[in-house]
């Protein structure tokens, strides 16, 4: 149970949280691109996005762009742990013959808030 996830997914050290962030004039903090870092638990696409590879060129596919904070961005997650993986497998595993695949991006970013 608990004890065993919390072995398996030790805290972010607070002091190394920013490592895979870069500032951004418009937006604060952006991600930097095709980064791995195995502190943070995330790998960063070559857009710069705690998702998969995604192709430059739209595919024949639905594409849903999800915006959101730490938590959408899924620090502390695994790659394959995060809601939007997690969402754009289950669709998958679902898909019936003849329909478009959906992808969903994970836009998310630490420190992007409400506020």
């Amino acid at each position: 149970g608990w004890a065993r996830w919390r072995e398996a997914h030790p805290p972010i050290d607070p002091l190394r949280f920013d490592r895979p962030l870069s500032p951004c004039p418009v937006a604060g903090y952006r991600y930097k691109a095709s980064v791995t870092d195995p502190v943070f638990c995330a790998s960063l696409n070559a857009q710069g996005m705690r998702d998969r590879p995604r192709p430059e060129q739209p595919r024949d596919a639905t594409r849903v762009f999800v915006l959101g904070d730490s938590f959408l961005a899924g620090v502390g997650a695994g790659d394959e742990e995060h809601l939007s993986w997690l969402a754009e497998e289950a669709l998958a595993r679902n898909r019936k013959e003849g329909e478009r695949p959906v992808e969903f991006w994970n836009l998310g970013v630490p420190h992007y808030g409400t506020e």
